[in-house]
C-alpha cells in the first residue's frame, strides 16, 4: 500500500514503514476513529472542548507502561553533538534490529517530539564508567515507549536479561561511529536506562 508524503513532489514513503511503525499506525487511527466517536456523542456545549482535547492528542507518556531513556554523551561539546546526531540517525533502525529481539517487546516507540540536550544530569550518568563526563560534557536523550505485556515486571531476572539487548544495541551504534570517525573510545559513551511510568511522568510528562 502506497503512503504518499503531502509534500511536493509527492512520493511513497512506504518504505519507511516496518513492523514497529505499523502497529504505531494502526494503533493511532483506532484510537483516533474511538475519540471522534466519543466527540459525535457529547452535547453541543462539550463538542467544541472534547474537538480541542481531541486534536490536541494524548501526552506521549500516557500511551505506555514502561520506557527507555536512551543517553548519549561526549566529552565536550563539539564531540557530544557530532555523536549524538550520528546516534539519531541510527536510533530507529537499531530499536527494530537489537532492541526489538527482546521476546517480550512486541513493539518500540521513539517520542517524534520528546529530546533533551546540554549537559547530563548526573543522575544519567552516575555510574563509574561514566566518570570521565562527569565534570563536563554534552548530552541528548531521547525516550522511547516500550509495548510489553500488561502483567510485565522488572524483575531482577529480566533487567538482566534486557540489559543484554541494550548492549547489543550500544555496541552496534557505537562501534560504528569509532570506526567512522576514528575517535577515543572513551570520549563518547550511550547509555539506555530502563525507565518507568513514574519516572517518565516526572521527567517527561507535559505537566
Amino acid at each position: 500500500m502506497p503512503i504518499l508524503t503531502p509534500a511536493y513532489p509527492q512520493q511513497s514513503s512506504a518504505f519507511n514503514v516496518n513492523y514497529s511503525t505499523m502497529k504505531i499506525i494502526k494503533q493511532t487511527v483506532i484510537q483516533g476513529l474511538k475519540g471522534i466517536r466519543q466527540i459525535r456523542r457529547q452535547s453541543s456545549t462539550n463538542f467544541n472542548e472534547g474537538l480541542k482535547q481531541w486534536i490536541k492528542g494524548v501526552d506521549f507518556v500516557d500511551k505506555y507502561n514502561h520506557f527507555v531513556t536512551i543517553i548519549c554523551v561526549g566529552i565536550d561539546k563539539n564531540i557530544g553533538e557530532d555523536f549524538c546526531n550520528f546516534v539519531k540517525n541510527r536510533i530507529r533502525v537499531e530499536l527494530v534490529l537489537s532492541l526489538e529481539e527482546y521476546p517480550k517487546l512486541e513493539y518500540s516507540h521513539i517520542s517524534p517530539n520528546k529530546s533533551k540536550k546540554g549537559k547530563c544530569e548526573k543522575r544519567l550518568i552516575a555510574g563509574k564508567k561514566f566518570k570521565k563526563f562527569w565534570e563536563d560534557n554534552w548530552c541528548k536523550q531521547w525516550i522511547v515507549g516500550l509495548n510489553m505485556p500488561e502483567l510485565f515486571n522488572y524483575s531482577k531476572n529480566e533487567k538482566i536479561f534486557l540489559n543484554y539487548y541494550f548492549l547489543k544495541f550500544i555496541k552496534k551504534i557505537k562501534g560504528k561511529y569509532i570506526k567512522h570517525r576514528k575517535i577515543e573510545r572513551t570520549n563518547v559513551a550511550i547509555h539506555l536506562r530502563y525507565t518507568d511510568i513514574h519516572e517518565a511522568k516526572k521527567f517527561w510528562g507535559d505537566n
